[in-house]
């Protein structure tokens, strides 16, 4: 019977056929391989041990829960690119409408929070949401952190492990398009935070 120490010399394109075959050996064998580069990714950019752990595990759980359709022609570029996607997922997460909301009402008149004004934000919180719908969600997650939750270009480089440069492009680009989709709204804008 092959055992998972005889795929040692088994290139991991070579191993990925055969765990489309279900072989578990081959699994464990591509896991021991990759997991510790997959977990140090990760936790390069979230700083989180428990939510490092678990997000290792959801990655190679759903490869396995894969393999029957894996086509796969560079495993390493294929776990980079999961662990960038599950990682901007996470970050995503933890920005919340209620979070959108706390940032703009500090802009708000203590003394009147009138109904106009409330229905105002809520147009106008609906309307920046469907304008970050339209941009690419890299770029969408960089302009919240930067503009909703006040991250510095320098912390979202290095929580995202890019470039300084890299960030300005999508905050620039990002602001011209959501001028261009707010125009609309120049008005409700000068009511919350002029008047």
């Amino acid at each position: 019977m092959t055992t998972q120490h005889q795929y040692a010399s088994y290139s991991d394109e070579e191993l990925i056929r055969i765990v489309r075959n279900d072989s578990k050996d081959a699994f464990a064998e591509l896991f021991n391989r990759h997991w510790e580069n997959v977990y140090n990714m990760i936790y390069s950019r979230i700083k989180d041990v428990a939510v490092t752990e678990e997000m290792t595990q959801e990655i190679f759980m759903k490869l396995w829960d894969k393999r029957s359709d894996l086509s796969i022609d560079n495993f390493s570029a294929y776990l980079y690119s999961c662990v960038k996607y599950k990682c901007i997922n996470y970050i995503e997460s933890k920005i919340t409408q209620k979070k959108h909301w706390e940032h703009y009402k500090t802009f708000l008149p203590r003394h009147d929070e009138s109904t106009s004004k409330a229905i105002a934000f809520n147009e106008l919180n609906e309307a920046l949401e469907k304008g970050l719908a339209t941009i690419p969600k890299q770029s969408k997650l960089i302009f919240k952190l930067n503009k909703l939750e006040g991250w510095s270009v320098k912390e979202i480089a290095e929580k995202m492990n890019l470039s300084e440069k890299a960030i300005q492009y999508h905050l620039t680009k990002s602001a011209k398009e959501l001028r261009l989709y707010l125009k609309d709204f120049v008005s409700i804008l000068i009511l919350l935070f002029w008047l």
